[in-house]
């Protein structure tokens, strides 16, 4: 009998059975939408395209929450979380690009300035 039981507990531990989607995860995905938010500002493209997608999955892994798909919820939780680490990466690559480009003018209208 001690021994089912630890296999059960075993079973139980293995297959990832959680009752509850940990308030830590959801709080940090919230944090990384709203840093990928903040650095993709008002940039279109693929970087917004992410950000949207996050948004999404973590509406619908709070539908799945409440629905008790626990499971599903911190699978789509941390789809989430991805896409918006994504999307802050992409966002800061889109600024860095659009600074360098206007840096690079501001060198070629010096240079027009210089007569080189």
């Amino acid at each position: 009998m001690r021994h089912l039981s630890k296999l059960v507990l075993a079973c139980a531990v293995g297959a990832g059975c959680a009752t509850t989607v940990p308030q830590a995860k959801i709080d940090s995905t919230q944090k990384a939408i709203g840093a990928a938010s903040d650095a993709v500002g008002s940039q279109s493209g693929v970087a917004a395209e992410r950000l949207a997608d996050a948004k999404k999955e973590f509406d619908a892994a709070q539908q799945l929450t409440q629905s008790g798909k626990t499971d599903e919820a911190i699978r789509t939780l941390a789809k989430s979380d991805a896409d918006a680490k994504l999307a802050q990466a992409l966002g800061v690559e889109g600024k860095a690009r659009a600074d360098l480009a206007s840096v690079l003018d501001q060198i070629k209208a010096l240079k027009a300035q210089l007569g080189k």
